[in-house]
């Protein structure tokens, strides 16, 4: 399984939008530093995965092969026989 975040500059800039639209103001209700902080900390991680999801990508055999340049063609078709024989 693939597993990644899209950082393009667009979703950078989505992201620092996301930072100066939000209010801020509610941090000032906390009369504790920490609950000040683990609210503000909840905040960015609540904008961080809206603007840079994490997207799971299933890899399968034939997936994986192609990422390997040493498997020609001819080699393919060999496993995909294989393959097609082993399943009857």
């Amino acid at each position: 399984m693939i597993i990644k975040q899209d950082f393009s500059q667009d979703n950078i800039d989505k992201f620092k939008n996301e930072l100066n639209m939000t209010d801020w103001s509610f941090l000032n209700q906390f009369s504790d530093v920490d609950s000040m902080y683990n609210a503000f900390m909840d905040t960015i991680q609540s904008l961080y995965k809206k603007v840079f999801p994490v997207r799971t990508k299933p890899v399968g055999q034939s997936i994986a092969i192609d990422h390997r340049p040493w498997i020609t063609p001819a080699i393919k078709k060999s496993i995909n026989n294989k393959n097609s024989l082993y399943k009857t």
